[in-house]
């Protein structure tokens, strides 16, 4: 648990100089998850339309 605990505060102290030394970095990180996010669930609808069709297609 005490080293979960170290790994986590020391994540975060990382993450807060982080912010500190590079605000636009993170920006575009952020920037960057949040278009990786969309583009993974605009995948999934895709791909579940796409096995639904052919579903369809076999009835």
């Amino acid at each position: 648990m005490k080293q979960k605990l170290d790994w986590t505060l020391s994540l975060l102290f990382g993450v807060c100089l982080g912010i500190g030394i590079f605000p636009e970095l993170i920006e575009r990180i952020s920037f960057c998850v949040t278009l990786g996010i969309l583009g993974l669930v605009v995948l999934v609808v895709i791909w579940d339309l796409l096995l639904k069709q052919c579903d369809w297609g076999r009835k």
